[in-house]
């Protein structure tokens, strides 16, 4: 359960890493 749940951690990390990627990007474009 507890490598379960920092697996579900790193994922997310990694999930807003690249929304946060692709949200400066568009937010640069548009700019």
């Amino acid at each position: 359960m507890c490598a379960y749940s920092a697996g579900n951690v790193e994922h997310f990390k990694y999930l807003m890493k690249r929304l946060g990627y692709v949200f400066k990007k568009d937010a640069w474009m548009e700019v």
